[in-house]
């Protein structure tokens, strides 16, 4: 008789479930931040999404701790390595894989996200929040979040702006293990005995690739898909199901 999802006002995260017990797949999605202006404690990292699926986690963020080198995760396209802290070690949006300090949600940034919608149903949840402008290479950012029930899938539409109608937007996405990636279409990470199949159905034309995060014992795989629309606004649309491995 318990609610399937949950919203905590304060640091703006919301969770939800396909259903109750063990078993039952569950997202949680960080639409802000409750210590924008508390020094040590923010999460710049807003905007970011998890999928748990019968105890893994089939879409997980890169742990890490701000200004420790031990936790640094490979930078865009694998070159280099970055801060964890930043955005390009969580499930988030990057401008021209943008550095550290022009990742969209940069730490200690001065501007609050907005939810400005959420709904909760028997068969799904809704949320859309504002997320910008946390970086000025991102002049627009909504995010728009639907959890299917009883598909156990995340859809994630991303309306973006950019300065530059040349600029490269890349949607990320965090596995544990290496995915298997179909062409420029989809990804499938599989986890012991659960699975995620991503797929990009916006924009048209889109580049998947895999980066080794490296050798550390936060470190992952992260799935960036490179759009280049040529145009100022455009939008990428995924599709995320949890599964069983072998479903």
């Amino acid at each position: 008789g318990l609610p399937l999802d949950f919203y905590a006002a304060g640091p703006r995260c919301f969770y939800g479930r396909y259903g109750w017990g063990a078993a039952s797949t569950a997202f949680q999605l960080q639409l802000g931040d409750a210590a924008e202006s508390t020094i040590g404690h923010q999460h710049g990292d807003y905007g970011t999404f998890q999928l748990w699926r019968q105890g893994r986690f089939v879409s997980h963020e890169t742990a890490g701790y701000s200004g420790d080198s031990s936790t640094e995760v490979a930078g865009y396209a694998g070159v280099g390595s970055v801060d964890s802290a930043t955005g390009i070690a969580h499930n988030t949006v990057l401008v021209d894989g943008a550095t550290p300090g022009q990742n969209p949600g940069p730490q200690y940034s001065d501007r609050a996200a907005v939810v400005e919608r959420l709904e909760s149903r028997s068969d799904y949840a809704f949320a859309v929040v504002d997320l910008v402008p946390p970086a000025t290479r991102m002049q627009e950012w909504r995010r728009e979040f639907v959890f299917v029930r009883p598909l156990e899938t995340l859809v994630i539409l991303d309306r973006l702006q950019t300065a530059s109608p040349v600029a490269t937007k890349t949607f990320l996405n965090h596995c544990e293990t290496n995915p298997a990636v179909s062409g420029n279409n989809a990804a499938t990470c599989t986890v012991g005995t659960q699975a995620l199949v991503m797929t990009t159905l916006l924009p048209a034309q889109r580049t998947y690739r895999v980066v080794d995060e490296g050798s550390h014992p936060n470190s992952q795989y992260r799935i960036e898909v490179d759009t280049t629309p040529a145009t100022s606004q455009s939008y990428i649309l995924t599709v995320l199901q949890a599964k069983g491995a072998s479903d």
